[in-house]
């Protein structure tokens, strides 16, 4: 499942690796202004247009219930920027499926080539997840996932834009979902868009916001 925003550039690329590891791949446009969404429909895999773009979260969101109701047994999120190697989707599943877990986050080694602002915010993050969900996770910002379709309505977000990524965290937790986490190859590239500074602030205020309402709410029994 690959959600994409002006990626005209690198969605080809993107689904010729990816196809080589998965049964069917869907593209969630979201409102692109390029020709992302032709280059995919070219590509032969299933395109869902997204008439505005309605952000990260959104996207996921649509291409995941769009798996659920095609009868999907294992679910992968793999950004459209080509910033994640599809040749570690079978570590994942691997990984999922022998450990029997609930969702596989692959993680990236924060190396020289990070920008600086995404490693700080990153370490930033992870280190209130620790805090406060005790959860030790290397990436909390990574858009890689595997999950079976059986644990995807516990993992579901309302977010609709880059701070679904955290939510997807606060829910594992909520719900006791079982977790771990795989190392897959660290790729940058310059981009245009990611999670901004502001989205990165927005984030912290949520994992405290969802954190207290844990408090008075409860947790699920899982």
């Amino acid at each position: 499942m690959v959600p994409a925003y002006n990626e005209a550039d690198r969605i080809e690329a993107v689904i010729h690796k990816a196809r080589n590891y998965v049964d069917e791949i869907i593209v969630v446009n979201d409102g692109s202004s390029d020709d992302t969404s032709a280059i995919a429909r070219v590509c032969g895999v299933e395109v869902i247009d997204l008439l505005i773009n309605r952000g990260a979260g959104y996207a996921t969101r649509c291409g995941c219930d769009h798996a659920l109701l095609r009868n999907a047994e294992i679910i992968i999120t793999l950004d459209a920027d080509g910033q994640h190697c599809a040749a570690d989707i079978p570590d994942l599943v691997d990984t999922l499926i022998e450990s029997r877990l609930d969702i596989v986050f692959g993680y990236r080694i924060q190396g020289k080539g990070s920008p600086i602002e995404k490693k700080l915010g990153n370490k930033m993050l992870s280190f209130m997840v620790r805090c406060l969900y005790n959860m030790k996770l290397k990436d909390v910002l990574t858009g890689f996932h595997a999950f079976p379709a059986s644990s995807y309505p516990l993992i579901r977000w309302k977010a609709n834009r880059y701070v679904f990524i955290l939510e997807y965290i606060k829910n594992v937790y909520k719900n006791r979902l079982k977790f771990a986490e795989v190392k897959i190859k660290t790729i940058y590239f310059e981009k245009q868009h990611g999670m901004k500074i502001h989205d990165g602030i927005k984030s912290m205020f949520y994992l405290i916001w969802w954190r207290c309402e844990l408090l008075f709410f409860g947790r699920g029994k899982k």
